[in-house]
């Protein structure tokens, strides 16, 4: 009876590791599996991602011709009059020398008074920033990159992610500032050393359990002789 209670016991530790060394690849697996999530879409500084023309776009840039500013949609400079004459005044210019005289104002070169305006007007030109395309209504139009948050896998316009991370990401930041560990808290480095080798301790521990029990059962077996011997 005492063989066999020690033959039990020490066949029962074994089996308990054998047992741990079995259920902690599966908790592994199960914080492993994963997820997918729509991708974020990146576009140049200026740019914004348009879903229904599916790339980034921004407005093209007014260019105008010298001598005039953008003013909305158009070019426009102050009119002037000649050297003598007075004005500008509803589009005009007098010379009080001849009579007087009434003329048009002057404008800078691509542009003109529109009627008794004093202000001249010219037609811009547009332009994309360089590696951008021209769309209709003076859209520039650039390809759409796709990221992924970190550890993710990119598919197209999906992202496969750990299940964790996704969850993480999720959940709400809070806003208080963290507070500083306690000192018997292990630290973060020694937590990611334990995980790294927490792989090779899963295996240990299958072998260690086979081993123990194995173990065990020849000591209760070489145990016997010794005492018909010392009968």
């Amino acid at each position: 009876m005492p063989r066999l209670r020690a033959f039990c016991m020490v066949a029962a530790m074994g089996l308990v590791v054998v047992v741990v060394s079995a259920l902690v690849p599966l908790a592994t697996a199960a914080a492993d599996e994963t997820t997918t999530v729509p991708a974020t879409p990146a576009c140049p500084s200026g740019s914004d991602y348009v879903a229904s023309a599916g790339e980034c776009q921004q407005p093209a840039e007014l260019l105008c011709p010298a001598g005039l500013s953008p003013s909305g949609n158009q070019c426009v400079a102050p009119s002037t009059c000649p050297p003598g004459q007075t004005g500008p005044d509803r589009g005009t210019c007098t010379d009080p020398n001849a009579g007087p005289l009434m003329t048009r104002v002057r404008c800078p070169g691509s542009s003109q008074a529109i009627g008794d305006s004093n202000t001249c007007q010219g037609s811009p030109t547009y332009q994309c920033p360089r590696g951008q395309t021209m769309r209709s209504n003076y859209i520039c139009g650039y390809p759409v990159r796709w990221t992924c948050p970190a550890g993710g896998t990119l598919s197209g316009q999906t992202c496969t992610v750990p299940k964790q991370a996704a969850a993480a990401a999720a959940a709400p930041k809070p806003a208080a500032a963290p507070v500083a560990a306690p000192s018997g808290r292990p630290s973060r480095l020694g937590l990611q050393i334990a995980a790294t080798g927490s792989s090779h301790t899963r295996t240990g521990l299958g072998v260690a359990g086979w081993a123990f029990a194995l173990g065990g059962l020849l000591l209760v077996v070489a145990a016997q002789p010794r005492r018909r011997r010392a009968r």
